[in-house]
């Protein structure tokens, strides 16, 4: 008998979309799996809705909790699931019906511990890659444009999870965890076929149109990342992470600028960019001439990123 999946499924206030997620869950091709919902305070009806299809499938696990956010809800989802393997799908998205058979087989086809599958959104947008199908070695895909930082759109080994967990309270979680369960993994297939689909939505936690101070977490995530490859020695991923971590630094010193208007915070932001500024253009080989001079420039004057890059 195949191995059980379990399947986590964080809810918060999704009752317009929470059936199509549903539907799309407990029909997979894939038999062996538990379908564990986590409703995480919700206010509107997604906490009945979730009792309801409970009572139409026996393999639906229903939680209620107070509201503690996404970490809490998908570490808790981790916590009591029973599945030799997890997977997440978030409440207001779909997966096509091959989403958990395509993953599953791809991990034992290629004995890997991960395997992830391509993307698209549900209004029609569809992102694809040249390669049909690969297994690659972690660090590998970390590099690639292959490798997305979602929980979603993969199936994760459970025994990666033993050490790991979500920060709670915390948004763009996803950012402090998956690549250190990637790299845990040695190897990763990879399929370009898509299965997991997007719902654009303005009220999701991570696509609210405005920008505000808890969103700068993200610079704290890709500076733990940074050190946990220098901590591996992993060169060419220390070298990415700078690059990454210097570009999100002006992102975020023009949208703290432009939005927060907190000069303490755009200050501490400034220094920190010059700090590792010269580090980026001296030692990334990656980057082109053009984009070095742009960064130089941005060291004494962060709004030029801004204006270049038309932000």
């Amino acid at each position: 008998m195949k191995q059980l999946v379990s399947i986590i499924v964080p809810v918060y206030n999704t009752e317009q979309y929470l059936d199509d997620c549903i539907k799309s869950i407990i029909f997979q091709t894939y038999k062996n799996i538990e379908i564990i919902l986590i409703d995480d305070g919700s206010t509107d009806m997604s906490g009945e809705k979730c009792d309801k299809w409970k009572a139409r499938d026996e393999r639906i696990l229903v939680i209620h909790q107070e509201n503690k956010g996404l970490s809490a809800a998908r570490n808790k989802g981790i916590e009591i699931s029973g599945g030799d393997w997890i997977v997440f799908i978030d409440s207001d998205d779909v997966v096509g019906l091959d989403y958990v058979a395509c993953l599953y087989e791809l991990t034992q086809k290629y004995e890997v511990s991960i395997a992830q599958c391509g993307r698209g959104d549900i209004q029609g947008n569809i992102r694809e890659y040249a390669v049909a199908e690969k297994k690659i070695s972690s660090s590998e895909f970390l590099l690639s444009s292959y490798y997305q930082t979602t929980a979603w759109g993969k199936i994760y080994k459970r025994i990666l999870f033993e050490k790991e967990r979500y920060p709670a309270g915390m948004i763009h979680e996803d950012m402090a965890v998956t690549y250190k369960l990637v790299y845990e993994a040695k190897n990763v297939a990879f399929t370009n076929k898509v299965l997991y689909f997007v719902r654009q939505r303005p009220g999701s936690i991570t696509r609210k149109e405005r920008f505000y101070k808890e969103r700068l977490v993200v610079l704290q995530f890709l500076k733990e990342q940074i050190e946990f490859f220098e901590e591996k020695e992993e060169n060419e991923l220390v070298k990415k992470g700078y690059r990454n971590y210097a570009i999100a630094l002006l992102e975020n010193y023009n949208k703290t600028k432009r939005e927060i208007k907190d000069k303490e915070i755009k200050s501490k932001i400034k220094k920190e960019y010059q700090r590792i500024c010269y580090r980026v253009i001296r030692e990334d080989d990656i980057i082109s001439l053009k984009t070095r001079i742009l960064l130089l420039l941005c060291f004494m004057f962060p709004e030029l990123w801004q204006l270049l890059m038309k932000e």
